[in-house]
This record gives C-alpha cells, sequence and structure tokens, in this order.
C-alpha cells in the first residue's frame, strides 16, 4: 500500500536524521532541532517507537506493488525494525539518566533490562555503530524512493 510507503520514507528519514545528528548537528542545525523534539517528550517517543515497528512489520506482509506478497520490501522493513529498537534503547538510556540524576544512591530504582548481557552487547553495538547505521537507513531510503517495486529493496 501506498500509505505505508510514505510512512516508511518518512520514518527512515526521521530516524536517519536522529542518528546523524550528533554528527552533522553543528553544521545542519536542523538535525539537532530533529534530535531535541526526539528526546524532550517521552509520550511522542513511545508513539514513534510504536509506529515505526508497525509500519516495519506491516511493510514485510503489505510491499509496495509490484512486488512479492512476502517479504518485499525486506531491507526497509528490517530497516525500521532496527530504528524501533534504537529508539527503545535511547528512551531507556534517556530514563535511566533522569533516574540517576533524581535519585543518586537509591537502589529500588532499578532496570529490567540492566542485567540481560545479550541485550548490553545489542545497545553496545547500537551506540558504537550510531553514524554507520545512519548512513545506511540513508541508503535504503534512496533506493527505495527511487526503485519502490523492486524486490527486498
Amino acid at each position: 500500500m501506498i500509505q505505508f510507503y510514505v510512512l516508511a520514507l518518512a520514518f527512515m528519514l526521521y530516524g536517519a536524521a536522529v542518528l546523524l545528528a550528533d554528527e552533522y548537528g553543528e553544521k545542519v542545525n536542523i538535525l539537532l532541532r530533529i534530535k531535541e523534539i526526539h528526546f524532550v517528550n517521552q509520550t511522542f517517543s513511545i508513539v514513534l517507537i510504536v509506529l515505526t515497528a508497525v509500519v516495519g512489520i506491516l511493510k514485510l506482509i503489505s510491499p509496495t506493488s509490484p512486488g512479492p506478497v512476502v517479504i518485499g520490501d525486506f531491507l526497509p522493513a528490517v530497516n525500521l525494525i532496527a530504528l524501533a529498537i534504537f529508539f527503545a534503547f535511547d528512551l531507556t538510556r534517556k530514563q535511566k539518566k533522569s533516574e540517576d540524576d533524581s535519585a543518586a544512591g537509591d537502589s529500588e530504582n532499578e532496570n529490567v533490562f540492566s542485567d540481560s548481557d545479550p541485550l548490553i552487547k545489542v545497545q553496545t553495538f547500537y551506540y558504537k555503530n550510531k553514524k554507520l547505521l545512519g548512513y545506511a537507513t540513508l541508503c535504503v531510503v534512496l533506493f527505495h524512493f527511487l526503485f519502490p517495486g523492486a524486490v527486498l529493496l
């Protein structure tokens, strides 16, 4: 459906802007504004995570025509799901920083996910390769825009 196509492009462009804001924020001020909007409101971040994941999943089962019915838009779908995971990591990181600032030394405020070793490895991978993920997202957006019906793109 064309609506998911447009939403996928918009969410991927937004995600690329958030990912590349640290690198190019000084040169392009709008990237810093987008990242600031992303971190200001927790409700906005949660809605964005859910919508990005839903659009990613729906891109798997309803690709842009004339592609195949299943996994036609595989790369944009995987990219959207990866962006949703990254946004979730950012949200938990922001919450943890605010909890640490508000209650320094309080041991009752524990993050459920902080003890999970594979999750920490994935989160470390995302933050180390944030710039690379931003560039990959821009490439997927460009190719998906230029070739909307291509298989796996």
